[in-house]
């Protein structure tokens, strides 16, 4: 899998060089797991590494900046870019217990990000195989949520 690098300039480059190095050590062991338990046999082309303003407003209008397209996974290795979009969706509500939460969560709560994108790549999903299941999205959505914990 190809790690490719997209900012608007070194300083974003050099502030997420050391999250990104953390979550692509980390992938390699939850692909390694992916390949020999959830039938992951063809991995993703690439991960594009880059800003929350570039993912969802450049190389798509996804309003998450983690997404997968084809075989590419658009990822925002930039843990206090999170912790802002998950306050914005309170949409200024006050929810004292859940702004602190969202205050403290870590690269670890991102990896999981990371991963349940990785995960969609598995062929365990039956939409994947061109038959006559349109609905199990839900599914596979649950399955990556909660494989992408362990």
């Amino acid at each position: 899998m190809k790690q490719i690098f997209a900012y608007e300039n070194i300083e974003q480059y050099q502030n997420n060089i050391q999250p990104t190095q953390y979550f692509i050590e980390k992938l390699e062991i939850y692909r390694q797991l992916l390949e020999k338990e959830y039938e992951l046999h063809d991995i993703p082309k690439a991960i594009v590494w880059t800003s929350e303003e570039i993912a969802t407003n450049i190389f798509s209008t996804v309003p998450i900046p983690a997404y997968t397209n084809k075989d590419i996974i658009y990822m925002n290795p930039n843990l206090e870019e999170w912790r802002q979009l998950f306050l914005r969706q309170l949409e200024g509500l006050q929810h004292v217990e859940i702004e602190e939460y969202y205050k403290t969560i870590s690269n670890d709560h991102i990896f999981c990000i990371l991963a349940h994108e990785l995960t969609h790549h598995s062929d365990l999903f039956l939409d994947e195989f061109d038959d006559d299941r349109l609905d199990s999205i839900w599914f596979e959505e649950g399955m990556c949520e909660y494989l992408s914990k362990n």
